[in-house]
């Protein structure tokens, strides 16, 4: 087991993924930070987060056989994963946010930001970016933000969280990485935050309202809007105002 621990880096991702470019890496390599000051999100916004509180790392992934068409079913994976080591922590009502998000109610808890190295129409490995609300106990600016401290009351230790993250990544993908897509969609829609409700969203500058259906099999999202419409959604389309 590799986990190369960093004091402060612009962004993890960035970091595993030049080391990943010099030399070969084994399989769920981990780079970690203490303090992480370029760190990006989706839509490419910047991801910032106290020194010490959080649990910022990047996980490296190597596929075989895992064609490009199927990339969502990582983030599906990462995901599940990320949502059972919170449970046992007694973390209530968790969800995932379409694409990467996870929720905790109504705040959102955690951001992942998986970026895929292809060669051909083959994703050779991903870089898992995982920024995690642990200790931090206020987010200025950030009223949606929570951590699993202001939930359950405690301290939590980083380096035994990241261990069992690393261990749920790979129960997951060994159990599951070869399931059908029926059944990985349903695991998937089955915890999808907002899921058969209306949510509000902003397309191409325009705010709409639609109903939220589920998911395609390479992971846009599914909407009706109100004139019955039926909208599939990229990553990068849609903006959401919740």
């Amino acid at each position: 087991m590799v986990i190369i621990k960093l004091d402060a880096i612009r962004s993890t991702n960035e970091y595993l993924k030049d080391l990943a470019r010099e030399e070969p890496l084994s399989d769920y390599t981990i780079v970690s930070a203490r303090h992480q000051t370029k760190g990006k999100g989706q839509r490419r916004k910047d991801w910032t987060t106290e020194a010490g509180k959080n649990l910022t790392v990047s996980v490296l992934k190597l596929h075989t056989d895992v064609r490009s068409t199927d990339q969502f079913r990582i983030s599906i994976h990462v995901g599940l994963a990320i949502i059972h080591t919170l449970d046992q922590y007694g973390i209530p009502d968790l969800a995932l946010k379409w694409p990467n998000d996870i929720m905790s109610g109504q705040r959102k808890i955690c951001g992942v930001l998986i970026e895929n190295k292809l060669r051909g129409q083959e994703i050779v490995h991903s870089v898992i970016g995982i920024g995690l609300n642990v200790n931090q106990e206020s987010f200025p600016g950030l009223p949606n933000a929570v951590s699993m401290k202001q939930i359950i009351g405690e301290e939590v230790d980083l380096d035994t969280l990241l261990l069992e993250i690393r261990e749920s990544l790979q129960r997951e993908f060994k159990a599951n990485e070869q399931q059908k897509w029926k059944l990985l969609r349903e695991r998937y829609e089955d915890i999808l935050f907002q899921l058969g409700n209306w949510v509000e969203f902003k397309e191409d500058g325009e705010n709409l309202m639609g109903l939220l259906k589920g998911i395609t099999q390479t992971g846009q999202l599914n909407i009706t809007l109100k004139d019955g419409q039926m909208r599939s959604l990229n990553q990068g389309e849609l903006q959401w105002l919740l």
